[in-house]
C-alpha cells in the first residue's frame, strides 16, 4: 500500500516536471513572437498581475492560500524570465 501511494505520487511529480517544462516552451515561444511584434517590450507586469490573480484563483479552489501560489509563481515566472533571456 505505501509503496504504492509513493509510486503514484511519484507520477504526478514527473507529469508536474513535464507540465513545467511545456509551460517554459510556451514562454520562450511566447518571448520570440513579443520579439517580433516589440523588440523593447520584454516583461509585461500587467501580464504577471493577471497570471498571480488566475493562479490564486484556482490555487484557492484546490485549497492552497495565496501567498502558497504567490510564492510557487513568483519562481516560475522567475526562472520563465531567466529562460527568455530577461
Amino acid at each position: 500500500m505505501l509503496n504504492d501511494i509513493r509510486h503514484s505520487t511519484d507520477k504526478i511529480d514527473a507529469q508536474i516536471i513535464q507540465l513545467l517544462g511545456e509551460r517554459m516552451d510556451r514562454s520562450r515561444e511566447l518571448a520570440t513572437e513579443i520579439q517580433k511584434v516589440n523588440p523593447a517590450e520584454r516583461h509585461q507586469n500587467t501580464r504577471e498581475i493577471e497570471i498571480l490573480d488566475k493562479v490564486k484563483f484556482h490555487g484557492n479552489a484546490q485549497g492552497f492560500g495565496d501567498r502558497f501560489m504567490t510564492d510557487l509563481y513568483q519562481v516560475i515566472l522567475g526562472e520563465s524570465r531567466k529562460i527568455c533571456g530577461e
